[in-house]
Order: structure tokens, then sequence, then C-alpha cells
């Protein structure tokens, strides 16, 4: 491009030379020739703006693809490092709910394994009862017997060995139930129902408790559900807490309820056992008698 702008400067001064010396001729070919150097630099002038605003363009968009680059690195590191946090918190939350799991399990095998101890000494209370029974029964043969012979001190004799030992049946009755119920109302299963910690009970929770209050209190669901057919599921929820001595506000937590809510399913419940209306109170205190 130099050579070109020497020639064109070269070309103007002949040219104007030229016209001077009166070779109008001469300054017009040097004037054309001129012009044509003058347009073969501004052309390549031109040419080299171009590329230079292309290799501007191109350097932008290089910058720019790099720029996308990091960023798409970046993002793939921090998608990278999510995963992996997510991964860790599934993996602990996996560990934990096993470790409770474990733990729940382990509660269920002692609760039944107390149950069962429950049972059997509620078996050898029933089976000395029997043995009571069977024996009073040959006590009631001796005084028909006796009766019939007129033997008047004999059979106040045995009369007072036979109330002696129905008192004694009635007394092992009442401690044998008080036994029970005292284990109920110490088990971990009931002090969980009544604690005030917020928990979602599942239906083997449900069972659970059925199970224990069936045993501590003589078949209590099963005599319930005889008073009546309308008893739903909240129903019996609700009175198997009452009878665990769980309070209407928990009770209303333990079933996702308000208080009002529980109040009024006690009421209701009460008109379906009773065929009358009742208070809150009324099917309270009936639920801990019956």
């Amino acid at each position: 491009m130099k050579n070109e702008n020497t020639r064109a400067s070269a070309a103007h001064r002949l040219a104007i030379l030229a016209e001077r010396q009166g070779d109008l001729k001469s300054s017009v070919n040097f004037y054309k020739q001129y012009q044509i150097f003058r347009d073969s630099v501004y052309e390549q002038k031109q040419t080299e703006s171009i590329r230079k605003m292309q290799d501007l363009y191109n350097y932008h968009e290089s910058d720019k693809k790099l720029s996308e680059a990091y960023r798409a690195i970046d993002k793939l590191k921090i998608t990278r490092l999510y995963m992996a946090l997510c991964i860790t918190i599934v993996c602990a939350f996996l560990l934990l709910n096993h470790s409770r799991q474990k733990i729940k399990n382990h509660l269920i095998k002692q609760q039944q394994q107390k149950i069962k101890e429950m049972k059997n000494d509620y078996e050898d209370l029933n089976n000395k009862l029997l043995e009571n029974q069977h024996y009073t029964q040959d006590l009631q043969e001796k005084i028909k017997t006796l009766e019939k012979q007129e033997a008047p001190n004999q059979l106040m004799l045995l009369r007072k060995e036979q109330l002696e030992n129905e008192n004694k049946n009635i007394t092992r009755t009442i401690e044998c139930q008080k036994n029970l119920e005292h284990s109920f109302l110490q088990s971990e299963l009931c002090i969980r129902f009544q604690s005030k910690e917020s928990w979602k009970p599942t239906a083997q929770d449900w069972s659970d408790l059925y199970q224990n209050i069936d045993l501590a209190y003589n078949n209590f669901t099963f005599r319930l559900k005889n008073l009546t057919n309308k008893l739903t599921e909240k129903d019996l929820k609700v009175s198997c807490l009452i009878k665990a001595q769980v309070p209407p506000s928990i009770i209303g937590n333990l079933l996702n309820c308000t208080t009002t809510s529980i109040s009024m399913t006690r009421v209701r419940l009460y008109k379906k056992i009773h065929k009358k209306e009742g208070s809150t109170k009324q099917l309270d205190e009936f639920i801990q008698r019956f």
C-alpha cells in the first residue's frame, strides 16, 4: 500500500508540473494515473478496514464462546456439586430412616415381648380363677349335701370358705386388671401417644395401640364396636386415645384436626352410644369406666 501511495503522490505532482508547463495532455494522463492509484489505495484501505473489523468480530466471537464455555464449565461444576449434595442428603436420610426403623423394630419387639408376658400372666390368672371356680362348685355340691344332712355348723364353715374364695378371686381379678392398666399406661407406646411431639402415627402404630388397649381393658375395642354399628375409624381412634389418657389438644395433632373438631366428634360419639345428647365430659367419663 505504501508503493501505491508513493505512485499516487508522484502522479499528482507530475500532473501539476505538466499543467504548469502547459502540457495539458500529459497533465490529464498523470491525473488519470493519480485517480487510479488513489482508488487502489482507497480499496486497499477499505479491504484492510473490513479485515480488521472481521478480525475484531472473530475475536469478540471467540471471547464470547470462551466465556460461554467457562460458564458451561461452572454450571457443570455447580450441577455436579448439587448432585453430590443431593446424593449425600438422600444417603443420610436413608441411613437415618434405617436407623429409626431399626430402633422402632427393636421397640416393637420389646413391646410384643411385654404383651406376650402380660398375656401369659393373664392366662395364669385365668387358670387360677378357673381352678377356684371348680373348687367353688365342689363346695356348692358339698353344701347341698350337708343341707340335706342337716349339718348347720359345717354348712356355715363351707359357706364362709366359699365367700373367702370368691373374695380372693375378685381381688386377684382386680389386681390383674390394675397391673395390666398400669403396664399399658407406662408403656413406651402409650407415652409416645401422650407426648406433645409432633408425629404422624402409621397404620402399624394404631394397630399396636388397639392391641395393647384390648389386652389392658378386656377387649375394649370389640366391646365398644358391639355398642353401635355406626362407629367410624375416627371414633375408634378418639375413644382409644381417651382411654390412653391423651389430652384433646394432642388428639387433634395426632388426627390432624382442630380441638373443636375433636370435641364435636366426642359429642356425636356419645349420642351414637347412648341414643341421647351428652357432653364431652360425659363421654370421657364413660370411656374411662367402660
